[in-house]
């Protein structure tokens, strides 16, 4: 009965190493395969790059409404009230059908802010055009809110690809508001010399064809890190920063992500100029 147990328990042992020793290996190899795709693959390095990234954002906005309590986390901010500033939003596929005729931004029970302007996601990388696209410029025109493109930058394609993706699919004319760069991409997988000529790139392009220079949209870590450069002296910058006022010279400054907004069933970015002499650098 001893000799049972014994040989029982060695076994038992000798099974959990095995256990062992396959999951080691197992991470190994994985370990291996991963560095190979990252150090040789540079289409494979990028997808992984943004799908980093963009987890990251998701996170940190879970993380947020977690511990809120009231859905909206610590990047809300209150809407700074200035009769001299004008407000704006930027609205994608993600806020579905939008009721324009009925457009405001809520800022407390009994007052309404009116929208100067709006942005709409025109693409994103060479072969995503946003389904919503046409119908908000369409219906926020006829609603007499001036309305402007943007493109959502993907490392995964060329800028000079891209660029020709957006000019596809976005047409300009007198009253619209200029070309906006949607880049988003942090230098943590790419150098920051890469990075800043593959938006020049774009930007190049895009300024040569529609015959005015681009907007840049990016957050204020990297602005501070990416674009704070001589070759970007000459844009105007549409600044993100949810908790504090960056305080750069910026043209426009997106300060919340979870805007409440009158004819949109969804949460959206709400942003500001702060004087009519900013509002007019932003049209075409």
């Amino acid at each position: 009965m001893k000799n049972r147990k014994q040989k029982r328990k060695k076994k038992q042992s000798f099974s959990i190493w095995k256990a062992i020793k396959f999951l080691c290996i197992a991470a190994a190899i994985v370990v291996v395969a991963f560095t190979t795709i990252f150090f040789t693959m540079p289409s494979a390095r990028n997808s992984i790059s943004d799908w980093c990234y963009s987890r990251y954002l998701q996170a940190r906005v879970a993380v947020g409404r977690f511990f809120s309590g009231n859905g909206n986390g610590y990047i809300k901010m209150e809407i700074p009230l200035n009769s001299n500033y004008y407000y704006g939003i930027d609205v994608s596929n993600y806020q579905k059908d939008i009721d324009w005729g009925k457009v405001a931004i809520e800022v407390g029970p009994d007052k309404k802010l009116p929208v100067a302007f709006a942005y709409l996601k025109a693409t994103e990388g060479i072969t995503i055009a946003d389904k919503q696209y046409n119908k908000n410029r369409n219906k926020a025109e006829k609603s007499g809110i001036p309305t402007g493109a943007y493109h959502f930058f993907s490392m995964q394609s060329p800028a000079d690809k891209q660029a020709e993706f957006f000019i596809k699919n976005v047409t300009l004319k007198k009253g619209d508001l200029r070309p906006v760069l949607d880049f988003e991409v942090t230098s943590l997988f790419h150098g920051k010399k890469e990075l800043r000529r593959r938006a020049l790139i774009w930007l190049e392009i895009i300024e040569k064809h529609y015959g005015c220079r681009p907007i840049i949209y990016t957050c204020h870590s990297i602005y501070k890190s990416l674009f704070k450069a001589p070759e970007f002296e000459k844009y105007d910058f549409w600044i993100a920063s949810y908790d504090y006022d960056p305080k750069e010279d910026y043209v426009a400054w997106q300060f919340s992500q979870y805007g409440t907004v009158h004819g949109i069933n969804h949460d959206t970015d709400l942003n500001l100029v702060k004087s009519k002499n900013d509002l007019r650098k932003l049209f075409y």
